[in-house]
């Protein structure tokens, strides 16, 4: 079973369900793990609650069994404890494992890529999921609709083409003939 977990908004990924029958307390603690292997931040949350994205009211208690409340393809939010909310909205930094000045020349290599006048906390975010790398955050600023990120302008990366004809080695003969070939 495959659910969606968001984390303050800013980290979402897939999380795997191998059994159904394990409980919301075993089951915080693999979304603990799948999220330091996915963003390998130098501080890591524990989560304190799950909830349904869909009634961030409606809290899972450690007892219930993950297949029984839960469906596929749900989202759901994670909770992390409070100091570790805390420093990620202080020193976000801090939570990357980069100091400070490092913080601010990602961003600001951000903000010439995508205008002085962009959003100093979309690209910071932008910066944590990326987990600090400036040229996944650069691709992950791109998703963003320009309006949100406060920019004028709108990048889109696209990959060069390949040629899509080679020559081929016809074996023929001790000329060596060849011939192009449409891959």
């Amino acid at each position: 079973m495959k659910l969606v977990v968001d984390v303050l908004g800013i980290f979402r990924f897939v999380s795997i369900v191998t059994d159904p029958q394990v409980t919301i307390k075993n089951y915080i603690c693999q979304i603990e793990r799948e999220f330091q292997q996915m963003y390998t931040l130098a501080i890591s949350p524990q989560f304190s609650v799950l909830s349904k994205f869909s009634s961030s009211k409606d809290l899972l208690l450690p007892s219930d069994i993950v297949g029984v409340v839960l469906t596929e393809g749900e989202k759901l939010l994670a909770t992390p404890d409070e100091k570790w909310a805390e420093t990620l909205r202080q020193s976000p930094w801090a939570v990357l494992g980069i100091d400070e000045t490092e913080f601010e020349v990602r961003i600001e290599l951000l903000r010439k890529i995508y205008g002085e006048q962009c959003n100093f906390a979309v690209l910071g975010s932008c910066l944590l999921r990326a987990s600090g790398n400036l040229s996944k955050a650069t691709a992950i600023c791109s998703f963003i609709r320009p309006d949100i990120l406060n920019s004028t302008r709108r990048i889109i990366f696209v990959r060069p083409r390949e040629s899509t004809v080679r020559r081929v080695d016809l074996g023929i003969g001790s000329e060596g003939e060849t011939r192009k070939v449409k891959l």
